[in-house]
């Protein structure tokens, strides 16, 4: 009998430490056990309430208008894991199509539109260009402000005046009609967040648009977000007093913060000790594109991206031991990279910044160049790739004889050029190749070029 007992008992352990796959689809439903595709959960709230440690949490395709605190933690083990399949095709977002033929002229008006929408609206995309449209100061004034809204709560009808002026319909839009974070995990350990998109979350007072980020960790341990994408939210990821948290290899664009000026793309501030950023690209914002503030210690960016943004990469108030590595950062409206407000000292290492940059170790493996003068010449700035071509002038200006900045000179990438010449080596613009033929040769595996210019 107590052979049989303890059995049972080591069978029921053994099933309590067994890791569970959950699921969430479109087509699921919160009381089936979400334990497969066929028998899926409908909401992330539902899932993120029962994981355990090891537990595995998978978002089917489709576009999930939802949002969830998660409080659930993993350990260092068993981190818990909250998963797309695909995040081109899985979708956190907070906002919902709006036809642009549903709007009518307003009588007596010559550009103001309007809709009447059951959902209260607190942002408004014009999603066919693009365009966040600003908040108007009242209905009255619309004619007067192109690319604007205007919400009223009491009638439920939104005023839109268009960025071109001309009628709705000729446009579409997305509106955010749920406000706040879409995931807040709160005293959270041992997580991570990948494949996944987040898209049009907005704060519900733009004054207050640090409460309108896609991912906001508070008081979190050991997180890593990675492979994730994060476009037009008020911004894309906050940590607030997070420990060892890693966001990587993620992509961030048009996360704008319309109300306040002090947010980035990508924030650590209140405290967070020991975060990283690495490899992310971060571009079209409007503020920061990423930010250390608010007395984040011992926090690190390495081999970030960061291409128009309003102050690219910025350390301020800031303590320990910091270091920016192999980023690249360029065409920022006020300031590419800054680190001189922050606590002494920092590391600046192998990095790529144009001008204005306030650099506090601007050592020579640095490549900071001024666009106004100097032509690096790298690869292809549209296509962010900030490699050298084999003559830039940068080349072999580093310590112990290597190329300056981010990216090393490397012999995969050709051109080809209209005046060039099969008899160059076609690694640079002023030595392309004459034809793609000549170029095609150069195609084996090893030396596969990011790409063929045709100059």
């Amino acid at each position: 009998m107590r052979k049989i007992t303890l059995f049972l008992v080591s069978l029921f352990l053994l099933l309590n430490l067994r890791a569970v796959e959950y699921f969430i689809s479109l087509d699921g439903n919160d009381s089936n056990p979400g334990t497969s595709a066929n028998s899926a959960f409908k909401t992330v709230k539902k899932a993120v309430d029962i994981l355990k440690p090891g537990d595995i949490l998978t978002i089917l395709p489709g576009e999930y208008l939802q949002q969830a605190l998660v409080k659930c933690s993993g350990t260092p083990e068993k981190p818990i894991v909250i998963r797309g399949t695909d995040k081109k095709f899985c979708i956190l977002k907070g906002w919902k199509d709006i036809n642009g033929e549903d709007f009518k002229a307003v009588s007596g008006s010559r550009f103001t539109y309007v809709a009447e929408i059951e959902n209260n609206v607190f942002n408004v995309i014009e999603s066919d260009t693009g365009q966040m449209l600003d908040p108007a100061p009242g209905i009255e004034d619309m004619d007067s402000f192109r690319s604007s809204y205007c919400y009223d709560k009491a009638s439920k009808k939104l005023y839109i005046h268009s960025s071109d002026g001309k009628s709705p319909e000729s446009h579409s839009f997305k509106v955010t009609v749920i406000p706040g974070y879409l995931l807040n995990p709160v005293n959270v350990k041992n997580m991570v967040i990948e494949n996944l998109s987040f898209c049009g979350s907005y704060a519900e007072d733009s004054r207050m648009a640090g409460w309108g980020y896609a991912i906001r960790t508070y008081q979190c341990e050991n997180i890593l977000i990675r492979n994730c994408e994060f476009h037009y939210n008020c911004g894309g990821y906050s940590d607030s007093y997070g420990l060892k948290n890693t966001i990587r290899d993620c992509r961030l664009s048009n996360n704008l913060a319309l109300g306040y000026g002090e947010l980035g793309q990508i924030m650590f501030s209140m405290k967070s000790t020991d975060c990283t950023a690495l490899n992310n690209i971060i571009t079209d914002g409007i503020n920061h594109g990423l930010r250390f503030y608010g007395h984040a210690k011992n926090v690190r960016a390495i081999g970030n991206i960061i291409v128009n943004d309003g102050i690219g990469l910025y350390y301020k108030a800031t303590a320990g031991s910091r270091l920016a590595e192999r980023n690249v950062v360029d065409e920022c409206k006020r300031c590419n990279y800054s680190d001189l407000q922050g606590g002494q000292p920092i590391k600046d290492l192998w990095n790529t910044f144009a001008t204005p940059s306030f650099v506090f170790d601007p050592n020579n493996s640095n490549l900071i160049f001024n666009p106004a003068k100097d032509n690096p010449n790298f690869c292809d700035t549209e296509s962010l790739d900030y490699r050298l071509q084999s003559d830039s002038p940068y080349r072999k200006k580093g310590p112990d004889g290597k190329d300056a900045g981010a990216y090393q000179f490397e012999a995969n990438v050709f051109f080809v050029s209209p005046n060039g010449n099969d008899n160059n080596d076609g690694l640079s613009v002023k030595s392309a190749f004459l034809t793609l033929e000549k170029a095609s040769k150069k195609l084996k595996a090893g030396v596969f070029p990011e790409f063929i210019k045709n100059l």
